[in-house]
Protein backbone atom coordinates (compact mmCIF):
# COMPACT_ATOMS: atom_id res chain seq x y z
CA UNK A 1 0.00 0.00 0.00
CA UNK A 2 2.72 2.16 0.66
CA UNK A 3 4.48 1.32 -2.33
CA UNK A 4 2.16 2.44 -4.31
CA UNK A 5 1.45 5.75 -2.78
CA UNK A 6 4.55 7.15 -2.85
CA UNK A 7 5.12 6.04 -6.42
CA UNK A 8 1.71 8.00 -6.88
CA UNK A 9 3.58 10.65 -4.85
CA UNK A 10 6.65 10.44 -7.13
CA UNK A 11 4.50 10.94 -10.48
CA UNK A 12 2.94 13.79 -9.33
CA UNK A 13 6.01 15.40 -8.57
CA UNK A 14 5.94 15.44 -4.36
CA UNK A 15 9.60 13.87 -4.23
CA UNK A 16 9.85 14.26 -0.23
CA UNK A 17 6.87 13.51 0.32
CA UNK A 18 7.64 9.89 -2.09
CA UNK A 19 10.67 9.55 -0.18
CA UNK A 20 9.40 9.80 3.16
CA UNK A 21 6.29 7.12 2.70
CA UNK A 22 9.01 4.68 1.02
CA UNK A 23 10.83 5.47 4.16
CA UNK A 24 8.08 4.72 6.19
CA UNK A 25 8.02 1.01 4.01
CA UNK A 26 11.20 0.17 4.76
CA UNK A 27 11.16 0.91 8.55
CA UNK A 28 7.54 -0.80 8.56
CA UNK A 29 9.30 -4.04 7.00
CA UNK A 30 13.22 -3.87 7.09
CA UNK A 31 13.68 -7.18 5.01
CA UNK A 32 11.62 -6.29 1.85
CA UNK A 33 14.55 -6.13 -0.69
CA UNK A 34 11.57 -4.49 -2.62
CA UNK A 35 10.76 -1.49 -0.79
CA UNK A 36 14.85 -0.81 -0.61
CA UNK A 37 14.83 -0.82 -4.33
CA UNK A 38 12.27 1.42 -4.80
CA UNK A 39 13.75 4.00 -2.69
CA UNK A 40 16.79 3.38 -4.25
CA UNK A 41 15.14 4.29 -7.40
CA UNK A 42 12.98 7.85 -5.73
CA UNK A 43 16.64 8.43 -4.93
CA UNK A 44 18.15 7.92 -8.50
CA UNK A 45 15.02 9.67 -10.18
CA UNK A 46 15.59 12.80 -7.84
CA UNK A 47 19.96 13.01 -8.02
CA UNK A 48 20.27 11.78 -4.61
CA UNK A 49 22.99 8.90 -5.55
CA UNK A 50 24.53 8.22 -3.04
CA UNK A 51 21.38 7.45 -1.30
CA UNK A 52 20.41 5.53 -4.09
CA UNK A 53 23.28 3.48 -4.10
CA UNK A 54 23.08 2.85 -0.32
CA UNK A 55 19.12 1.52 -0.80
CA UNK A 56 20.10 -0.32 -3.76
CA UNK A 57 23.41 -2.06 -2.19
CA UNK A 58 20.98 -3.25 0.66
CA UNK A 59 18.23 -4.50 -1.26
CA UNK A 60 20.93 -6.46 -2.67
CA UNK A 61 21.98 -7.78 0.25
CA UNK A 62 18.42 -8.92 1.20
CA UNK A 63 17.94 -10.38 -2.04
CA UNK A 64 21.13 -11.12 -4.26
CA UNK A 65 18.84 -12.28 -7.23
CA UNK A 66 16.63 -9.20 -7.30
CA UNK A 67 15.36 -8.14 -10.36
CA UNK A 68 16.02 -4.22 -11.12
CA UNK A 69 18.55 -3.91 -8.67
CA UNK A 70 21.54 -4.40 -11.49
CA UNK A 71 20.13 -1.94 -13.44
CA UNK A 72 19.05 0.82 -10.85
CA UNK A 73 22.73 0.35 -10.17
CA UNK A 74 24.05 0.46 -13.19
CA UNK A 75 22.10 4.19 -14.14
CA UNK A 76 23.45 5.50 -11.23
CA UNK A 77 27.09 4.88 -11.94
CA UNK A 78 25.78 6.42 -15.78
CA UNK A 79 24.49 9.52 -13.65
CA UNK A 80 27.64 9.73 -11.85
CA UNK A 81 29.58 9.32 -14.67
CA UNK A 82 31.40 5.69 -14.25
CA UNK A 83 30.18 3.63 -17.68
CA UNK A 84 33.26 1.22 -16.51
CA UNK A 85 31.53 0.28 -13.50
CA UNK A 86 27.71 0.43 -14.64
CA UNK A 87 28.16 -1.94 -17.71
CA UNK A 88 29.48 -4.25 -14.83
CA UNK A 89 26.69 -4.01 -13.22
CA UNK A 90 23.97 -3.98 -16.14
CA UNK A 91 25.64 -7.25 -16.87
CA UNK A 92 24.51 -8.76 -14.13
CA UNK A 93 21.02 -8.05 -14.00
CA UNK A 94 18.77 -10.60 -13.78
CA UNK A 95 15.55 -8.89 -16.37
CA UNK A 96 16.47 -9.76 -19.91
CA UNK A 97 15.45 -6.68 -20.86
CA UNK A 98 16.56 -4.20 -18.19
CA UNK A 99 19.86 -5.78 -18.36
CA UNK A 100 19.95 -4.49 -22.23
CA UNK A 101 18.66 -1.26 -21.16
CA UNK A 102 21.67 -0.95 -18.46
CA UNK A 103 24.06 -2.15 -21.57
CA UNK A 104 22.68 -0.21 -24.20
CA UNK A 105 23.39 2.97 -22.10
CA UNK A 106 26.45 1.99 -20.94
CA UNK A 107 28.31 1.09 -23.96
CA UNK A 108 27.29 3.89 -25.87
CA UNK A 109 29.13 5.93 -22.68
CA UNK A 110 32.00 4.00 -23.24
CA UNK A 111 31.79 5.00 -26.96
CA UNK A 112 31.18 0.88 -28.29
CA UNK A 113 28.35 2.29 -30.54
CA UNK A 114 28.25 -0.86 -32.68
CA UNK A 115 27.79 -3.11 -29.46
CA UNK A 116 25.31 -0.22 -28.17
CA UNK A 117 23.42 -0.42 -31.19
CA UNK A 118 23.48 -4.48 -31.12
CA UNK A 119 22.14 -3.92 -27.62
CA UNK A 120 19.09 -1.86 -27.89
CA UNK A 121 18.31 -3.89 -31.43
CA UNK A 122 18.11 -6.96 -28.76
CA UNK A 123 15.84 -4.91 -26.61
CA UNK A 124 13.64 -3.85 -29.57
CA UNK A 125 13.64 -7.25 -30.71
CA UNK A 126 12.81 -9.30 -28.22
CA UNK A 127 11.05 -7.21 -25.73
CA UNK A 128 9.90 -3.85 -27.70
CA UNK A 129 6.17 -4.14 -27.35
CA UNK A 130 6.33 -4.39 -23.92
CA UNK A 131 9.34 -2.59 -23.22
CA UNK A 132 8.89 0.36 -25.12
CA UNK A 133 9.44 3.20 -22.44
CA UNK A 134 12.76 1.59 -21.72
CA UNK A 135 13.79 1.54 -25.52
CA UNK A 136 12.64 5.50 -25.54
CA UNK A 137 14.78 5.67 -22.34
CA UNK A 138 18.21 4.04 -24.03
CA UNK A 139 17.93 6.28 -26.90
CA UNK A 140 17.15 9.44 -24.75
CA UNK A 141 20.14 8.65 -23.30
CA UNK A 142 22.17 8.01 -26.74
CA UNK A 143 21.02 11.51 -27.69
CA UNK A 144 18.49 10.36 -30.30
CA UNK A 145 15.97 12.61 -28.90
CA UNK A 146 13.40 11.68 -32.83
CA UNK A 147 13.62 8.14 -32.20
CA UNK A 148 13.10 8.38 -28.44
CA UNK A 149 10.14 10.29 -29.11
CA UNK A 150 8.68 7.57 -31.32
CA UNK A 151 9.30 5.05 -28.53
CA UNK A 152 7.32 7.53 -26.13
CA UNK A 153 4.45 7.21 -28.73
CA UNK A 154 4.63 3.51 -28.71
CA UNK A 155 4.96 3.56 -24.83
CA UNK A 156 1.40 5.77 -24.63
CA UNK A 157 0.02 3.54 -27.39
CA UNK A 158 0.44 0.57 -25.17
CA UNK A 159 -0.26 2.02 -21.94
CA UNK A 160 3.19 1.27 -20.52
CA UNK A 161 3.47 1.87 -16.89
CA UNK A 162 7.08 3.53 -16.86
CA UNK A 163 5.33 6.55 -18.46
CA UNK A 164 3.90 7.92 -15.25
CA UNK A 165 7.87 7.97 -14.16
CA UNK A 166 8.43 9.93 -17.47
CA UNK A 167 7.87 13.63 -16.27
CA UNK A 168 10.85 13.40 -13.45
CA UNK A 169 13.03 10.83 -15.32
CA UNK A 170 16.59 11.18 -15.25
CA UNK A 171 16.97 9.69 -18.63
CA UNK A 172 15.01 11.63 -20.45
CA UNK A 173 16.17 14.86 -19.63
CA UNK A 174 17.98 15.09 -23.03
CA UNK A 175 14.18 15.73 -24.24
CA UNK A 176 13.63 18.67 -22.38
CA UNK A 177 14.60 21.19 -24.35
CA UNK A 178 13.04 20.45 -27.47
CA UNK A 179 9.48 21.93 -28.00
CA UNK A 180 7.58 17.96 -28.02
CA UNK A 181 8.64 17.62 -24.29
CA UNK A 182 5.87 20.06 -22.67
CA UNK A 183 2.94 18.54 -25.06
CA UNK A 184 4.04 14.81 -24.40
CA UNK A 185 4.00 15.26 -20.61
CA UNK A 186 1.09 17.39 -20.92
CA UNK A 187 -1.04 14.85 -22.86
CA UNK A 188 -0.52 12.17 -19.98
CA UNK A 189 -1.99 14.30 -17.36
CA UNK A 190 1.89 14.94 -15.67
CA UNK A 191 2.84 18.72 -16.72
Amino acid sequence: MLRGVASLAGILGRADESIELLRRAVALDPLSSTYRRFLGLRFAIYGRLDEAEAALRASLDLNPKAGLVHCFLAITRLLKDNATEALELAEREVLPDFRLLGTAMALHSLGRAAESDAALTNIIDDHGAAAGYQVAEACAWRGEVDRAFEWLENAYAARDPGLGHSATDPLLKPLHAGARWLPFVQKMGLG
